[in-house]
């Protein structure tokens, strides 16, 4: 295996530069509620030797479709931003708040999200259910700190104020730079997906063929490694890449789930590369042991393109 999760503690959530080449890390929040809306909120940073930018933003979906968006440029000197435990601050507001002591006294990890612009603003709750992981290298690193969470809030924007509560996950990324392009050929694909009680994060990373992870969570529960995953592309849709395959099996794990794109938002993100953030509808199952559930729902994946 490549690829092998470790557990994680709070510090590898938090900042890991200062880096001495141009680098980006970023912190990545997504939720899927049950009023069909959906969102996105993510921090990211760009930086050399602590000096350099950051660019909070915000989307809000409605059944899938993108119906709001919200960013900011920030000197990344105006952050408070802590390389002991997840913390991100303003001088005058949080961004992200790790709840240290709920995390001393239980174990939970939950987080505080506030996030306002002229026209939006949320404030949400995550707290994890099921054991965050860590896939790390040399190089660049994923930490999926909220594998599934359960997420509580309040949302406003285009004048409208509504309480909402869902699924949701979070992810940090660090190390990544214009080497990264070098050492992970043409992209990648990643994803989450739900059942009942039990959660896969997956990902595919274009080189030679795919060089493929899926980790399957249980709710309230461990995390396992599928050994044997393959990634396959089934159709496209105006050149771009619309319905998918996942198959994976491993000791007490096996499924095969189809996804189709119900909606793309195409743009272009870190060092300008062409992304798509996917609203995807699922059909098949996720097995542990002798328990077998069917995917259900919306499931949000991304592309990311390097050419």
């Amino acid at each position: 295996m490549k690829h092998i999760p470790k557990d994680i503690s709070p510090k590898d959530d938090a900042y890991h530069g200062p880096y001495h080449i141009p680098t980006t890390e970023w912190w990545y929040f997504d939720a899927i509620f049950e009023n069909n809306y959906s969102l996105h909120i993510g921090i990211r940073t760009f930086s050399r030797w602590g000096f350099g930018f950051a660019m909070p933003c915000m989307e809000i979906y409605k059944e899938g479709k993108l119906i709001s968006k919200s960013s900011r440029i920030l000197p990344f000197s105006s952050l408070h931003i802590s390389k002991d435990f997840p913390s991100i601050t303003l001088p005058d507001k949080p961004i992200m708040v790790f709840d240290v002591q709920e995390y001393k006294s239980s174990g939970k990890w939950k987080y505080h999200i506030e996030m306002e612009f002229d026209s939006c603003k949320a404030r949400l709750d995550f707290t994890g259910e099921t054991r965050g992981w860590k896939i790390e290298t040399p190089a660049e690193s994923w930490c999926v700190a909220l594998p599934r969470a359960r997420v509580e809030g309040n949302l406003q924007f285009d004048g409208k104020s509504m309480d909402v509560k869902g699924i949701g996950y979070h992810d940090h990324n660090w190390n990544y730079s214009l080497l990264t392009v070098m050492r992970y050929g043409k992209g990648w694909f990643w994803g989450r997906i739900n059942s009942e009680n039990f959660t896969i994060v997956w990902a595919s990373i274009i080189r030679d063929g795919h060089d493929n992870i899926a980790i399957v969570n249980k709710k309230e529960g461990d995390y396992l490694c599928a050994r044997e995953v393959k990634f396959e592309i089934k159709k496209f849709k105006n050149n771009f890449p619309s319905a998918f395959r996942l198959r994976f099996k491993g000791k007490g794990v096996k499924g095969d789930i189809s996804l189709f794109s119900k909606e793309m938002h195409r743009e272009k993100v870190v060092l300008l590369l062409p992304y798509c953030r996917y609203h995807a509808e699922s059909e098949g199952f996720i097995r542990v042991d002798s328990i077998e559930e069917r995917t259900r729902g919306l499931h949000i994946m991304e592309f990311l393109s390097f050419g």
